[in-house]
């Protein structure tokens, strides 16, 4: 585990499990849901790369990817893998993995980049094809809030999600080129992701959102 804090905010990472976010506090308040055991789908935050769960569903078959770990191509469009750790400071990490492909034989290499400050958290993922093709991509961030009311909000627009109880909004803020392609009901998941596209051989695709929170009078 890797673990990082500025200002109120603190971010506990584990590289070790498919990159994935364990925890993110903001003055002891947890802003995400615990732990429910011991996989990366059990993880309150998750990268997704190549692309989401939703989009590749969406997707047509000929453009249908499953990520390879080992011998064994897996059902979900995750990534599952360990990351590197490839720097790290008290406030800031950038995790790597490079040893994932498509069912296709596509390889590619993705990189995670969190930032804490006394604003908030920055998470940008980013994706590089190393193939000779082009592949599909539509790659961002799945997280699991501890609770809270749900507000759709048009594109690239942000969004807020507000605990009552504790007084606080978590704010959601997607940079110009990621769009919000999925929200659900309270007690479940938000999917912020890039749209799909197409990447070119050596394309590099990246999303990026800030997290930060407000006391409410």
């Amino acid at each position: 585990m890797l673990r990082l804090a500025a200002g109120d905010y603190a971010l506990t990472l584990a590289p070790e499990r498919g990159g994935a976010v364990l925890a993110f506090d903001w003055r002891g308040e947890p802003l995400m849901r615990p732990v429910c055991g011991p996989d990366i789908l059990d993880a309150p935050q998750r990268p997704l790369v190549p692309f989401s769960l939703g989009v590749g569903e969406d997707a047509p078959a000929a453009r249908r990817s499953r990520v390879w770990l080992g011998a064994d191509p897996l059902p979900v469009l995750e990534w599952l893998g360990e990351w590197s750790v490839v720097t790290s400071t008290p406030s800031a990490a950038t995790l790597l993995d490079s040893r994932c492909a498509t069912e296709e034989g596509a390889p590619f290499v993705a990189s995670q980049t969190f930032i804490l400050d006394r604003h908030g958290l920055i998470v940008t993922v980013s994706l590089v094809n190393l193939g000779a093709d082009a592949m599909p991509a539509a790659l961002g961030v799945q997280a699991l809030s501890a609770g809270g009311r749900r507000a759709a909000v048009p594109c690239n627009r942000p969004l807020e999600m507000r605990w009552r109880e504790h007084a606080l909004t978590l704010v959601l803020e997607p940079s110009d080129n990621l769009a919000i392609t999925g929200l659900t009901a309270p007690g479940e998941d938000i999917r912020c992701c890039a749209q799909p596209a197409m990447l070119a051989p050596g394309g590099i695709a990246s999303a990026s959102l800030r997290l930060r929170t407000i006391a409410q009078p």
